[in-house]
């Protein structure tokens, strides 16, 4: 490979980083720049497009459970405590309509005691409240409300969590592609100015798969990383990998 013309790798990166500026530039040094191959006269680079976008689709859930001998029994103790818990979401501030309960009871086999062979069954009867929508003020309430009671001794198996996901990755999905097209061509266009070449069109593409985790995941992993429910922010990421002729 013919190198003579070109500058040190790290002054190229350099470079790019500062001409695409700081939010970027991390992601791609080391990686921007893919494959060289002077005597095809081709660049690989990778392109970027990142967003952070607010959450479009929100849930509440509540949930409480108890292992049992006696299913009849529990649940009635456990449906009794659901309308105490569905009391405190009111007086929270959410509405009942938006509330859905689901009733799951599993078999499970339990040994009779440590290390014996013989197993009797118990069952765990699970009560799973979810509110559609999201209402800070009123989970924030509800949480402290939850905690006081627990505090006494009671109600301690119910749990509350918060899930929040994106839904609507379609409506952004051609700019995002757009965008990272674009990015990748500043990329070849510096590498062609310091090696003394021009870029051409594209000789082959191809798209890397989209990622939707928290805003705080900054790692600039162009793989499938998981979303984290908690967070309300979620960036979205995409890399795409173009090769483009050199004349």
């Amino acid at each position: 490979m013919e190198t003579k013309n070109i500058k040190p790798m790290h002054v190229l990166l350099l470079g790019l980083a500062i001409s695409i500026g700081p939010g970027l530039g991390g992601f791609f040094i080391g990686k921007a720049i893919d494959r060289f191959k002077a005597s095809e006269k081709s660049v690989t680079v990778k392109g970027l497009s990142e967003r952070v976008v607010d959450a479009d689709k929100s849930q509440f859930y509540i949930t409480t459970h108890e292992k049992t001998d006696d299913i009849a029994m529990t649940a009635k103790t456990l449906q009794d405590e659901v309308v105490i818990v569905k009391k405190m979401l009111v007086d929270s501030g959410f509405k009942t309509e938006n509330m859905q309960d689901s009733i799951h009871i599993y078999e499970q086999s339990i040994p009779c005691q440590e290390h014996e062979i013989s197993f009797y069954k118990k069952y765990k009867y699970k009560i799973k409240l979810k509110i559609d929508g999201y209402n800070k003020e009123a989970i924030e309430k509800f949480n402290n409300e939850l905690i006081k009671i627990k505090i006494t001794g009671k109600m301690l198996n119910v749990s509350a969590s918060e899930a929040h996901t994106f839904t609507k990755l379609e409506e952004i999905r051609a700019p995002m592609l757009a965008e990272s097209t674009k990015s990748a061509r500043a990329m070849a266009e510096q590498f062609a100015k310091d090696s003394g070449t021009h870029v051409g069109g594209i000789l082959k593409a191809s798209q890397g798969s989209f990622s939707i985790t928290g805003e705080k995941d900054t790692s600039g992993s162009e793989h499938y990383s998981h979303d984290t429910p908690r967070s309300i922010k979620k960036r979205i990421r995409v890399v795409s990998n173009i090769t483009f002729r050199l004349e």
